[in-house]
């Protein structure tokens, strides 16, 4: 059952005085907020969130880790929708490259990251 943007505030106010701003499990809360926020249409709200996380995960884990990258790929996707060209195309490109470097050009999220990237790019920079 998906929770609604109530249930998901309350539940990061609770976890936040629980376990600290920079614990992993109010991080992933927080993706959750943000994935509520985007839906609902706000961009701008989900964008603040979706950086916040990436930038205590750079913190934690640097930037040569999973969750530090896939965390980017989402930045981009919300830069991309909020005409922040720049910073998606740039979000992309790294996203693909750390993939295809940590697990060649034919793991799937290579070849997935690869292709956004490349679309991307095509279509908005022409």
């Amino acid at each position: 059952m998906k929770k609604n943007l109530e249930e998901i505030l309350k539940d990061h106010e609770e976890l936040v005085k629980e376990h600290g701003e920079k614990a992993l499990i109010v991080l992933e809360c927080k993706i959750e907020l943000a994935s509520a926020y985007a839906y609902q249409g706000n961009g701008s709200e989900a964008f603040r969130l979706i950086k916040e996380v990436y930038e205590a995960y750079l913190e934690q884990f640097g930037k040569e880790h999973n969750l530090t990258m896939s965390v980017y790929g989402m930045l981009g996707n919300l830069a991309a929708a909020l005409g922040m060209h720049d910073m998606a195309l740039s979000s992309f490109e790294e996203v693909s490259d750390y993939w295809i470097s940590h697990y060649g050009e034919d793991d799937p999220r290579s070849m997935m990251s690869k292709k956004q990237y490349e679309d991307y790019k095509t279509y908005y920079l022409k």
